[in-house]
C-alpha cells in the first residue's frame, strides 16, 4: 500500500435539515458531544492530519466547534447550498495533493474502530 500523501478527513454539515426540525449537527450525541464535534473527533482520533468542516454559507457554528490549526471551516458560496457535493469539491479544492476521509455529520454509531479499519485499507490516491 501506498500512503505517501496524507489523508485529511472531511465533515459534511451543511445540510438543512429540513425533516429533522433543526441543525442535525448540532444535536447531541448521547456522549454529551455535538454530532459534528463528535464526528470530527473520530476523523483526528483515527489518524487523519487535518479536518475540514463544511458549513451552509449562513450556517453557525455547531457547538463545541471553533477554527483551528487542525480544523478549518469551508463554506459552500452565498446564494445557497448546492448539496454535498459543492462541500466536498470547495474543500478539496482548499487543500490539494491529499486523500480525503469524507463523512456526514449525522452518523452517531460510527466509531474509531471502524474508521481505523477503512483507513488501514486504503491506497494512496484511490477514492474510498
Amino acid at each position: 500500500m501506498n500512503r505517501s500523501r496524507p489523508l485529511h478527513g472531511l465533515v459534511l454539515a451543511g445540510g438543512r435539515s429540513t425533516r429533522m426540525g433543526t441543525d442535525k449537527a448540532a444535536l447531541m450525541h448521547p456522549d454529551g458531544r455535538a454530532l459534528a464535534r463528535r464526528t470530527l473527533d473520530l476523523l483526528v482520533e483515527s489518524g487523519c492530519e487535518n479536518i475540514v468542516l463544511s458549513l451552509r454559507h449562513d450556517q453557525e457554528l455547531p457547538p463545541m466547534i471553533q477554527e483551528s490549526e487542525r480544523v478549518l471551516i469551508v463554506r459552500d458560496p452565498e446564494g445557497g447550498s448546492e448539496g454535498p457535493l459543492a462541500g466536498i469539491l470547495t474543500s478539496m479544492r482548499s487543500v490539494s495533493g491529499s486523500d480525503w476521509l469524507v463523512l456526514a455529520c449525522d452518523l452517531p454509531r460510527l466509531d474509531a474502530a471502524t474508521l481505523k479499519h477503512l483507513i488501514s485499507s486504503r491506497i494512496s490516491g484511490e477514492v474510498f
